[in-house]
């Protein structure tokens, strides 16, 4: 079946009563992530425990039955899996995506703070890893600034699932990847509050994931590529590292 008819699919008679498996495979990638979305997501955050409504057909129900039964790691992998592709695409179209990486993201126990209850690793992360870099994206062009804002909330969170050594290498990562200032200068002060909050009571450099060497390190590294573009362009950037390594 093609993405035109998932999300209305969703609202009403699926059909089948197979599983949530056979439910999603009844569409294309683009329409089981719509209808995914539809049945389990509102307006970014996890709705999968909500009660149905009388007209929900068997095969809806199935599935959110059964997207609420996943475990957070499980959740996790599927909004980022289906939401990473529709964060591609434009206006509502992405903003569906961020609300289902966003769902997967609650449902791991990710927030803005050092750690989450599920810590990815292999291909999970590398699902994760093309989530984040969707969002990215979407969080530096969507016109709307508080699309914006929920989704640097929701980019803040993702990181929190990788452990310390894995999420500075996703940094890493997104800041030599990363074609915009604005979020690069987001990016720099995570780093910053991942180095303070490795150190601890600030009384020493720290030699953990988020040291001061390794810190030190990217900032330069971000110095020198954003400095090869016109000043006023990268200017937020540029900041954020000088501050990071006066820090």
């Amino acid at each position: 079946a093609s993405a035109e008819g998932a999300a209305a699919a969703a609202d009403g008679d699926a059909g089948d009563d197979d599983g949530a498996a056979a439910e999603l495979a009844r569409w294309d990638p683009t329409g089981a992530a719509l209808y995914l979305h539809a049945v389990v997501a509102a307006a970014g955050t996890a709705a999968a425990d909500a009660p149905l409504d009388a007209t929900a057909s068997s095969g809806r129900a199935a599935l959110r039955a059964e997207a609420s039964a996943l475990d957070g790691a499980a959740r996790l992998a599927l909004g980022c899996a289906l939401g990473a592709p529709l964060l591609q695409g434009r206006g509502g179209l992405a903003r569906r995506g961020h609300a289902l990486v966003a769902w997967g993201v609650a449902a791991a126990g990710g927030d803005s703070g050092a750690a989450s209850t599920v810590v990815v690793e292999g291909e999970a992360a590398a699902t994760a890893s093309a989530a984040v870099r969707a969002l990215l994206a979407h969080m530096a062009s969507d016109p709307d600034a508080g699309e914006r804002s929920a989704a640097y909330k929701t980019l803040q969170a993702a990181l929190g699932v990788w452990a310390p050594a894995a999420r500075f290498a996703e940094l890493r990562a997104l800041l030599r990847g990363c074609p915009f200032p604005n979020a690069a200068a987001l990016l720099l002060h995570r780093l910053k509050e991942e180095h303070v909050r490795e150190r601890g009571d600030g009384s020493g450099a720290g030699d953990g994931a988020f040291g001061g060497a390794a810190v030190a390190e990217l900032a330069e590294e971000v110095l020198e590529v954003q400095g090869e573009a016109a000043p006023s362009r990268c200017l937020d950037a540029l900041v954020g590292a000088l501050n990071l390594l006066r820090f």
